[in-house]
């Protein structure tokens, strides 16, 4: 809710533990989704496209375990329908039986982690970033160059560490962003980073995350003084 950009094969993937009839709506939803219900052997049996801000519920036609929204018009682009069998992440599902056992499933969804997930995992592995990003006004601003230490803490509207604070390598200085103004992340060599998996294999140098140049920032949790933007972009 209240995103305006979602990349391109991102998504969100809701567990509801058993089969059950699901209704979805698009209240504070500011861009166009499709939504699949999916049942607890992992089989699509419904899609639907769903309008930004209506009211309107999206009833599912029978009972379900799991819903999966994504950008309007992704299944249709990848050839995903109803019927196909998606790859789910390892939850418990019922185990197919008889003469399902050792099919293989027609279509697989993979959804991109948050880039909470990843930054937080980028602060661990001292691994810098380049992030592109929206201004609380809706204006893409230049892609932003940061490096750790990263420090999580909550926005004002009450998202839990949906406010990060960087070293903006650009401006020599801490600069703190809002996560959910994140329109996308790539590695220093301007390959885009989906998952936290795909920080592991970014080569690091010698140079990166060193002490001596954490102090010179003033490391963040070190008590020492940080000239910050002064705000949220």
């Amino acid at each position: 809710m209240g995103r305006r950009h979602l990349p391109r094969n991102a998504g969100m993937l809701f567990d509801f533990g058993s089969d059950m009839p699901l209704s979805f709506w698009m209240k504070g939803t500011r861009i166009p989704l499709q939504i699949a219900y999916i049942d607890s052997r992992g089989r699509i049996g419904q899609i639907a496209s769903m309008v930004p801000l209506s009211h309107r519920p999206i009833h599912s036609n029978g009972s379900y375990r799991f819903a999966l929204e994504v950008n309007d018009g992704w299944f249709d682009d990848n050839n995903v329908r109803v019927g196909a069998v998606v790859n789910m992440p390892p939850v418990g599902l019922e185990q197919p039986s008889g003469d399902q056992q050792g099919q293989q499933p027609s279509a697989e969804v993979t959804v991109e982690q948050s880039f909470k997930d990843i930054l937080r995992a980028a602060d661990s592995m001292g691994v810098p970033l380049v992030v592109e990003y929206e201004s609380k006004g809706g204006v893409n601003v230049p892609p932003k160059q940061i490096s750790p230490p990263f420090e999580f803490g909550d926005t004002a509207d009450g998202d839990v560490g949906g406010l990060v604070t960087v070293w903006d390598d650009q401006r020599g200085r801490y600069s703190s962003l809002i996560v959910g103004n994140i329109l996308g992340v790539k590695d220093s060599a301007g390959n885009p980073v989906t998952s936290v998996e795909q920080l592991r294999r970014v080569p690091t140098s010698p140079e990166q995350a060193t002490e001596d140049d954490a102090s010179a920032k003033g490391k963040l949790s070190g008590g020492g003084e940080i000239q910050s933007d002064g705000g949220v972009q």
